[in-house]
């Protein structure tokens, strides 16, 4: 049973509620995204402790053509090249993420706000990373937040706890 169904609705406006079932949804769709997020991370710091790993060079990989931007057939081309073969829409999907200005384009200055690690402190301690790459839900508590389910783990001044898959049913 999910934590959200034991739960009273939560008011949206004035007299309104979310469903219990979109509410579960919506904080399914936000787990997944803790997950990924923090699964990303890593592969950053990851790429960020190679020593032979230079961006320009990992940009004109990308960038075949050298329009000095990556756009979604630059994406594409690359992505098989590397033996990946993928949907249009999930290579535009992969552009929109990384596209901050909305031009359909990567400059370089996107690219290297991509693959830069954004907040290294919020990762999980080593031995539980393993954890979190088999899918399992990490979610960080502040003090108002209580224990719950999960096995408690703690990094600097946050508490965070790691939810297994079939914890989560």
């Amino acid at each position: 049973m999910h934590a959200t169904k034991n739960r009273a609705q939560i008011p949206t406006r004035e007299l309104e509620y979310l469903l219990p079932e979109i509410e579960g949804c919506l904080s399914r769709l936000l787990e997944m995204e803790i997950v990924y997020h923090l699964r990303l991370e890593q592969l950053k710091l990851d790429l960020e402790e190679i020593e032979d790993c230079n961006l320009k060079r990992l940009f004109r990989m990308v960038d075949s053509n050298r329009k000095r931007y990556i756009d979604q057939a630059s994406v594409n081309g690359f992505l098989k090249r590397m033996g990946h073969l993928v949907q249009p829409k999930e290579v535009v999907s992969i552009v929109r993420r990384l596209d901050i200005d909305g031009d359909h384009k990567i400059s370089f200055h996107e690219f290297v706000e991509a693959v830069s690690p954004v907040s290294p402190e919020i990762m999980p301690p080593p031995q539980r990373l393993s954890e979190v790459a088999a899918g399992a839900y990490v979610s960080f508590e502040g003090p108002e937040r209580g224990p719950g389910g999960g096995s408690l783990a703690h990094t600097g001044d946050r508490n965070f706890r790691v939810y297994h898959p079939r914890s989560l049913e």
